[in-house]
């Protein structure tokens, strides 16, 4: 690549594994997260418990809802996987094996966790979308599993292909034109509000990850929260 996907940031960070290699620990297929729901179990306790902690720094004892760890988790694994799918697009790559799932990650809590995939190959004309894509299958199982509201999920998604897009942006303006495309091209999902589907720059969810729970105050929010407007 001419561009190194890790130049637009952290979470666009990318390993390459030959495709036919055996997995080896502490590599796990990404696919067990939902293949297996107590993987996403673990995963959202562990959020769970991390955000507790913080919780208690400030003398807040009660427990968080689950729900709302479940959101922050779906929020984190959806942001990891669609930063890189759409840099993939950008540069020219197929990204669709990545959305699909096809990858292996490392269950690493505290940032971007260590993600990999088969060297991607070039395409012409790259549209990622999310209709079949692991992205899609983890939404819908955290909605399932955690009780969480549809809305507030996908606007999780919307925010994740928003916010890889403003990265890629502002580390090479002169790729903005392109970088729209791909995210307009992931947003066309009817499942995603039709509010939030716009590639705009300035852009605001309609809906909230429910991060401002872990304070317990509004004005502890995301910057393309609803809840600031």
């Amino acid at each position: 690549m001419t561009i190194p996907l890790a130049s637009f940031g952290a979470f666009f960070a990318l390993d390459e594994h030959d495709a036919a290699a055996a997995i080896r620990l502490p590599w796990q297929p990404l696919r067990d997260l939902t293949a297996h729901p107590d993987h996403l179990d673990d995963r959202v306790g562990r959020v769970r418990s991390a955000l507790n902690a913080q919780r208690a720094a400030t003398n807040r004892t009660t427990p968080l809802p689950l729900r709302v760890a479940a959101s922050i988790a779906h929020l984190g694994l959806a942001a990891r996987i669609l930063s890189p799918a759409v840099g993939l697009t950008v540069l020219g790559y197929d990204a669709a094996p990545l959305l699909r799932g096809d990858a292996w990650w490392q269950d690493l809590m505290g940032g971007p966790f260590p993600l990999s995939c088969a060297p991607p190959r070039p395409i012409t004309s790259p549209r990622p979308a999310l209709t079949g894509s692991w992205v899609a299958e983890l939404t819908e199982l955290v909605c399932e599993k955690y009780a969480v509201s549809p809305l507030v999920l996908w606007g999780n998604v919307a925010s994740a292909a928003h916010t890889a897009g403003s990265l890629i942006t502002a580390a090479h303006p002169h790729l903005s034109p392109v970088t729209s495309q791909a995210v307009r091209s992931l947003l066309a999902d009817s499942r995603i509000d039709p509010h939030d589907r716009s590639a705009t720059e300035r852009f605001r969810r309609h809906s909230c990850c429910l991060m401002y729970r872990v304070t317990d105050n509004r004005r502890n929010i995301c910057g393309d929260c609803i809840l600031g407007s």
